[in-house]
């Protein structure tokens, strides 16, 4: 006959369950960390002249970082809300119906050498090429924020 003994369940069960809202907290925090760092990355290196050439710095202000916890589940978030920020991120190409000028210097242009001005233009379509900052930055930082999530999961089930 072979007989067993346990001792000690309940402390081991009171630490594993200990272990969730120490890991949920932590986790958070990582995610939280990582997606302002991504946000960090996009800004100062993917719009300030290696992607995009900055004119204004309305994009670059635009960038903006969210992170919601539902539970189970933490998300980072990272994006624009300008419209034209998506179409250098996806390309696109946009429909000009043409212009007519109420200002005669308004469609003034230099052509060899001589002054030309244009009472109109045609309507004509402008193609952007696809100029990623927010997908290719998330790439760039893909690895660190593994690391980063397995370093906190492997520090908090050693405590």
């Amino acid at each position: 006959m072979l007989t067993l003994q346990v001792s000690g369940i309940e402390q081991a069960l009171a630490r594993v369950d200990g272990i969730a809202p120490k890991m949920h907290a932590a986790l958070k925090e990582t995610v939280t960390r990582e997606t302002i760092a991504l946000q960090r990355h996009v800004v100062e290196d993917k719009l300030s002249g290696q992607v995009l050439n900055a004119r204004s710095g309305a994009l670059r202000r635009s960038i903006t970082y969210e992170v919601t916890d539902q539970g189970g589940e933490i998300r980072g978030k990272v994006g624009t809300t300008l419209r034209y920020g998506l179409a250098h991120e996806f390309g696109a190409t946009i429909h000009h119906p043409g212009s007519v000028a109420r200002v005669a210097k308004a469609l003034r242009f230099v052509i060899g050498g001589k002054v030309v001005f244009a009472k109109r233009t045609r309507p004509h379509l402008i193609k952007l090429p696809e100029r990623s900052f927010l997908r290719s930055s998330l790439r760039d930082r893909a690895a660190d924020f593994i690391q980063a999530v397995r370093s906190t999961i492997a520090r908090v089930l050693s405590v």
